[in-house]
């Protein structure tokens, strides 16, 4: 879902959208996305035979490589 599409179902601005996420989340929205889509490939590793490649890409986050490079960061 694209941040303008998310103001138009609040029906706010945009600013005032990312303002209120913010201090309702404690994160941007797309850093809100980034920590779920990681704990999602964290869960899937630990609890799964699947290849990391896979869990990438189940996760949206790519690939194996793009994957690694966050735990890395």
């Amino acid at each position: 879902m694209s941040i303008a599409c998310a103001t138009r179902v609040a029906t706010m601005s945009e600013r005032n959208f990312l303002r209120r996420f913010r201090t309702e989340m404690g994160l941007s929205p797309s850093d809100y996305l980034l920590k779920i889509r990681l704990d999602m490939s964290c869960r899937l590793l630990v609890e799964s035979n699947l290849p990391v490649d896979k869990i990438a890409r189940r996760c949206g986050l790519g690939n194996g490589r793009q994957l690694s490079k966050l735990f890395c960061a």
